[in-house]
């Protein structure tokens, strides 16, 4: 399964962050993030969560606070 995917599926195994349709890209090991959050614990826990995925290097979080 591609790096990518697999931070996906974990970010969306937690049913907050699920709801949010993050979009997860990777570039030999860098993940980036995009989304949108409703707290700042969301960023927080999706940091978290894609740490702890095997073959993630670097994690650049783009999300942003929903207006």
């Amino acid at each position: 399964m591609a790096l990518a995917k697999q931070v996906k599926t974990a970010l969306d195994q937690d049913p907050d962050l699920a709801k949010l349709n993050l979009l997860v890209t990777n570039k030999k090991g860098d993940i980036t993030i995009d989304g949108t959050m409703t707290d700042d614990q969301q960023m927080v826990r999706t940091g978290e969560i894609a740490q702890n995925v095997p073959g993630v290097k670097n994690i650049l979080n783009n999300m942003m606070m929903a207006k």
